[in-house]
């Protein structure tokens, strides 16, 4: 469960850096 999150979490992070550009 735990590396679902962590995942989850990476994506979001992902499109964060992308939006922030």
């Amino acid at each position: 469960m735990a590396g679902f999150w962590q995942s989850r979490f990476d994506d979001l992070e992902d499109l964060l850096k992308r939006m922030d550009q």
